[in-house]
């Protein structure tokens, strides 16, 4: 039953792979003009100024996307990080269904990320939605593991998820907030290492909160309230059905 279960979910990121793979040659569009600005730069010290000065992101995203574009044309490489971040969010949330519901849960959930378009287009766009995606992710299936006494490793695990999580977007703090809240709510008895390991993450993240631009957050979460119920199904059809650049409007 486990192989059954192995097999088919290496057939699902297979497809997965495949899907993406077939559209990853595609030209800079958008906003990936500005990752390819912000890597341009030879060292990481030009990378971090280049995020400072156009990113309404942390940086950690630009510095893996530099360090993909010097493995080759950087309009290809860039991508590397989202590439491997979607591909690597398939078995990860097979694993997340696995572990709240059961097998079937887990290969469903697998099959519904791999035909995504929304996990298909952010896997093959040069911006940090798909690795964003990716570490919110782990920070769950670590989160649930650790209360689960599934090994105190997994504790170390959801702190350097939940940093890079932070290191990557800014709007990670929201889902980062309502696990902590469930958690603490859920597992009152667990509230010492809840409270630890949070507060670690966020200390850990302290040091790039002086190097913020004047309100880069803001910009970057504000976008996160201009919704209305309207906007809200229409996102919710095209997780499904639609194209992850169209209009909310």
């Amino acid at each position: 039953m486990a192989r059954a279960h192995t097999l088919a979910l290496l057939g699902i990121v297979l497809v997965g792979i495949a899907v993406r793979v077939a559209i990853c040659d595609q030209s800079l569009f958008g906003d990936e003009l500005f990752t390819s600005y912000v890597t341009e730069p030879d060292g990481l010290g030009g990378v971090l100024d280049r995020v400072r000065e156009i990113e309404s992101n942390p940086p950690l995203f630009s510095v893996l996307a530099w360090g993909g574009a010097q493995l080759g044309d950087p309009e290809v490489w860039i991508r590397l990080p989202s590439m491997l971040a979607g591909i690597a969010l398939i078995p990860l949330i097979g694993a997340l269904g696995t572990l709240i519901g059961d097998s079937r849960t887990g290969l469903t959930a697998a099959a519904l990320v791999a035909l995504s378009p929304f996990s298909t287009f952010f896997a093959t766009e040069a911006r940090a939605y798909a690795t964003m995606t990716f570490l919110v992710a782990l920070t769950t299936l670590a989160l649930l593991c650790a209360l689960s006494g599934r090994g105190r490793w997994w504790w170390a695990v959801f702190v350097v998820a939940a940093v890079a999580a932070l290191y990557t977007h800014y709007t990670t703090a929201f889902p980062l907030g309502v696990q902590a809240v469930w958690a603490l709510w859920q597992h009152r008895g667990q509230a010492r290492a809840l409270l630890f390991t949070h507060g670690l993450a966020v200390l850990l993240f302290l040091p790039w909160i002086p190097l913020i631009r004047e309100n880069e957050a803001e910009q970057a979460i504000g976008g996160a309230f201009d919704l209305t119920p309207g906007s809200a199904l229409s996102a919710m059809l095209r997780l499904v059905f639609g194209h992850a650049i169209e209009s909310f409007d």
